[in-house]
């Protein structure tokens, strides 16, 4: 047998074990890809049905304590601000606590239904907004203004912020505001467990139509996370007027005090504030408007 003959013999050997271990490596990439998109539509399935288990609706006072302590806890543990200026849970729960006396009537919450271990059904609140009348803030503020307590002149300041640059931008006076003319949406958190699956988002679209209803002209909300910018560039109902970065709110005297404490690693991090008006925005068949939107973040 030639040497010619037997090199050809071994290229071609060489070729078959090439293509059949590409064909191998073919299946098994097809295979994972099989794999993922079936637990890609499981966990779509799983979240369609969540969705479908939670209701959206107007606070209720029978979830008083419930919605305080969830919004506390998700601010106290989660929102990067109130984090690293170390508020404490109880600091913070008396500031929940009062905006959601002012503002119950405008606010919403997100509830879930479920059966505990006897079969009962029952139900807790997993998301909350609380939105408020700035005419009734204007007042609050004053209150909290002259109690001068430390670990929330953060918030203040957010409000000051708020109240400088819609004058600049807008020529809004929000100090001067009428009953009934601008809604501030004050907080909106949701349960760390149902957090990425657009339960903030339904909610947020549910308290645009409280706003709606009420006759509110103008709606606003200081967007201090990264989580609740996204949330309103995706309801599309409004605009981002002004941002401003933690390290120029440090360096500015105008905002500075009560961030002082911020940490490093959010200088680079930005407030922004979120301004609708109501006349740009109309939503119709509401509850079937929100059936249809079966997205996941």
């Amino acid at each position: 047998m030639s040497d010619l003959f037997i090199q050809k013999s071994k290229n071609k050997n060489k070729t078959i074990a090439k293509k059949q271990k590409n064909k191998a490596k073919d299946k098994n990439v097809l295979q994972k890809e099989l794999k993922n998109k079936l637990v890609q539509q499981k966990q779509t399935e799983n979240q369609n049905q969540l969705i479908d288990s939670i209701t959206f609706q107007p606070f209720k006072q029978e979830y008083y304590e419930e919605t305080i302590n969830l919004l506390t806890d998700v601010f106290v543990n989660q929102e990067p601000v109130c984090k690293s200026t170390n508020i404490s849970f109880g600091d913070l729960r008396q500031f929940v606590e009062q905006v959601l006396k002012i503002g119950a009537h405008l606010s919403s919450i997100a509830i879930q239904k479920y059966k505990d271990q006897e079969g009962n059904i029952c139900s807790k609140v997993i998301s909350a907004i609380i939105s408020c009348d700035q005419a009734d803030l204007n007042l609050y503020e004053q209150q909290i203004a002259s109690s001068k307590v430390p670990q929330i002149q953060f918030i203040l300041n957010l409000f000051q912020i708020t109240e400088i640059k819609l004058n600049e931008l807008l020529g809004i006076n929000l100090c001067n505001t009428k009953k009934g003319e601008i809604i501030h949406q004050v907080l909106l958190g949701t349960h760390k467990n149902f957090q990425g699956m657009g339960v903030g988002f339904y909610l947020s679209l549910h308290n645009a139509q409280i706003i709606k209803q009420n006759g509110f002209q103008n709606a606003i909300m200081e967007l201090t996370s990264s989580l609740s910018l996204k949330i309103c560039k995706l309801l599309n109902i409004g605009k981002i007027i002004y941002s401003i970065k933690y390290a120029e709110i440090r360096e500015d005297d105008k905002f500075r005090e009560g961030f002082q404490q911020i940490e490093d690693r959010l200088l680079d991090e930005q407030i922004s504030i979120y301004f609708i008006d109501t006349s740009d925005f109309v939503i119709n068949n509401y509850e079937q408007y929100i059936k249809s939107l079966k997205f996941i973040f």
